[in-house]
Parts: C-alpha cells; structure tokens; sequence
C-alpha cells in the first residue's frame, strides 16, 4: 500500500482510498480523499521493512488507475 499511495502522489495525483474498519467500533467501511497537498503519515507495527510482492502492487495500481479508488482488502 505504501508503495502505491507513494507512487500516486509523487505523480501529484489524488485519488480516494476504502477499507473495512480493523476494530468492530463500527460497521460498514471507511473511505480517505488522498491528495498530495495533504500532509500524510503511514505507521507501522514494525521497524523492519517487509517483503514487496512486485506483482501485487501491480495489480493494485492497475485496479486504482482503472477504478480511481484503493481498495484495501485482505491486506
């Protein structure tokens, strides 16, 4: 994910970005306008990077291109 979020903004391109909610706080699913303009952290669990799976930001900057929306499932 991060790699497509960066990808869309260094290319000053906004888009919306959607997901289901980790907690059960609320039901249904969240939706993000991303937009270069505004200020953006990304935490994680971890301090080690992870392993990139080339062929799955791929298909997710495909989809996202195709649909305009980041679809955040099963991540």
């Amino acid at each position: 994910m991060k790699i497509v979020v960066g990808t869309k903004l260094r290319r000053q391109e906004s888009f919306m970005m959607s997901w289901i909610p980790g907690d059960d706080s609320r039901d249904g699913r969240l939706t993000a306008w991303i937009h270069p303009s505004i200020p953006l952290v990304l935490a994680f669990d971890s301090v080690e990077p992870i392993h990139v799976d080339a062929e799955r930001v791929s298909r997710m900057m495909n989809s996202l291109n195709a649909h305009g929306e980041l679809l955040i499932e099963d991540m």
